[in-house]
């Protein structure tokens, strides 16, 4: 494998004008931009800012993030990520492959590429936000059930010292029983007083 660096500045022009392969491009902090290429004849070309690159083969690129970066022909896949200058891609004739990229502009790609393009970036961001509901989902949860954990602990009720909970709700028609014994004195006022509190 054939490997060139070179000191480049902070914001080079990189040009891919011919690859006969497959690409990968990262950016990195530094001035240095490093090649590697099964080619063993991979020609760069440095003329001031501007890099020119040439291989027969799949290339393997590392360059300075705010570099701007020019594809002008790629005949396999090209992968892009974390660049901060402009990128533009005139052809490639694989998939395209951006992530963390700033600014990219996409020249004479058809249609139907692009489309296709559009559509995977989309899904993978969509798994992405799912993917992040998800988790606050499930956090909130752990954080009411936590919360109410607590809060029910602090209640800690002692049924032992007085009146038991009634698990049925009062009807009415027991509140009318009561009153109708009240009435036909069958029991006292006090009396029916101690029932309607033990109904509530």
């Amino acid at each position: 494998m054939s490997e060139k660096e070179l000191k480049v500045g902070t914001e080079p022009q990189v040009q891919l004008a011919s690859i006969n392969g497959s690409v990968r491009i990262a950016g990195v902090k530094g001035d240095a931009l490093i090649a590697r290429s099964n080619d063993e004849n991979m020609e760069i070309t440095l003329e001031w800012d501007r890099v020119t690159i040439t291989a027969a083969a799949d290339l393997e690129l590392s360059v300075p993030q705010k570099a701007q970066v020019t594809l002008e022909q790629v005949e396999g896949d090209a992968s892009l990520e974390h660049l901060l200058g402009a990128l533009t891609i005139k052809a490639v004739f694989g998939e395209i492959t951006l992530l963390n990229v700033a600014q990219a502009r996409i020249e004479g790609a058809s249609r139907d590429r692009f489309a296709d393009f559009a559509t995977r970036q989309a899904d993978r961001i969509a798994r992405k936000v799912e993917l992040e509901v998800g988790d606050s989902m499930k956090e909130a949860g752990r954080k009411v059930r936590s919360k109410v954990g607590r809060k029910s602990r602090k209640w800690n009720i002692n049924w032992s010292s007085g009146a038991q909970p009634n698990p049925d709700p009062v009807s009415d028609e027991e509140r009318l029983t009561i009153l109708r014994m009240l009435q036909e004195k069958k029991i006292t006022s006090e009396e029916a007083d101690k029932l309607l509190s033990a109904l509530e």
